[in-house]
């Protein structure tokens, strides 16, 4: 009951905020009696962040069916580098994967592993000011595998450490806190 608490008074949050915009600039518009661009696009702004935020509370309640097959993850993971390459690129960070020696092959959902990898690899990428690099290696060990990823930021400080697999937590400004 205190996580469904949490992720409702979290939510919530999360909506009141653009609604509190938006109901602000539609109380300056019907002051000034006129339709400021600008204005338009933030009320716009912040439907769209509402909608993101409820879209993203659907897909949490949605059952869904996973149809799980054969991925290989060196590739998966390559596809991703090739994602997010250009933002690394303007930060100067450099992108290392060193793939086991053969394929390394998991069942699961390849646009989930691939979102996974694209959240982690997007945080390491903030965490850098400028320069620095992302290294990614591969085992497999005893039908097991093992992901490394190796960022140069400055790591997790130890008032937020302690709050990691908490639900519905963020350091980020902007985080939707719902991934």
């Amino acid at each position: 009951m205190g996580v469904i608490a949490q992720m409702s008074a979290a939510i919530a949050h999360e909506v009141l905020n653009p609604l509190t915009s938006i109901f602000g600039f539609i109380q300056l518009l019907k002051e000034n009696k006129h339709l400021s661009d600008e204005y338009i696009e933030v009320i716009y702004s912040e439907i769209d962040r509402i909608n993101l935020v409820l879209s993203e509370m659907l897909l949490c309640a949605k059952p869904e069916v996973v149809s799980f097959k054969r991925i290989d993850l060196t590739q998966t993971i390559g596809n991703v580098f090739t994602l997010i390459s250009s933002e690394a690129n303007m930060k100067s960070i450099q992108l290392s994967l060193q793939p086991s020696p053969h394929p390394i092959w998991v069942y699961g959902e390849e646009n989930r592993l691939k979102q996974v990898f694209i959240n982690i690899f997007k945080n390491a990428i903030e965490a850098m000011e400028t320069g620095g690099k992302i290294e990614v290696i591969l085992d497999e060990q005893n039908d097991f595998v093992s992901i490394f990823v190796k960022d140069h930021g400055p790591g997790i400080p130890k008032e937020i450490l302690g709050m990691i697999g908490q639900p519905i937590y963020t350091s980020k400004e902007k985080g939707q806190d719902l991934g």
